[in-house]
């Protein structure tokens, strides 16, 4: 079996019959028969594909959830809950304008893009990416 390889180590392709020819910045590698078992079974466990080091198949992990753009105030709440990060926020919020501290109690929804938001997790030090997908996990 031949396996065609890029200069990332992913694989791009294979043949068990053919020869397949690498592009520019690729190489062909002919697999032994302890390698070709490997790489079935690699195969058959990673959707994603699989890497070659030119010893080991690794499977490509999946690609993380896309970040939610717009979360509920219990959602958002949840997730600060469960980083143990909410009474933080709450502090922080109560230092701010009228404002802020009303959008924060009477939001409808919470959006990732908000300056208040952006405000608020920069001054936290908190990664706001993370924290809206951990709020998408909560219905």
């Amino acid at each position: 079996m031949r396996i065609i390889v890029d200069a990332s180590g992913n694989v791009r392709m294979w043949s068990a019959v053919g020869q397949p020819t690498p592009d520019v910045g690729q190489t062909a590698v002919d697999l032994s028969l302890d390698q070709e078992a490997s790489f079935v079974k690699a195969c058959a466990a990673a959707p994603n594909g699989v890497t070659f080091d030119g010893q080991t198949f690794t499977p490509i992990p999946s690609p993380p959830p896309p970040i939610p753009q717009q979360v509920t105030p219990l959602q958002i709440r949840h997730a600060l809950r469960q980083l143990g990060l909410l009474d933080q926020v709450n502090a922080y919020v109560s230092t701010q304008s009228g404002d802020v501290q009303d959008a924060w109690q009477f939001a409808v929804a919470i959006s990732r893009n908000d300056p208040m938001v952006v405000a608020a997790a920069t001054a936290l030090g908190v990664d706001a990416d993370a924290l809206f997908r951990l709020a998408g996990t909560f219905t």
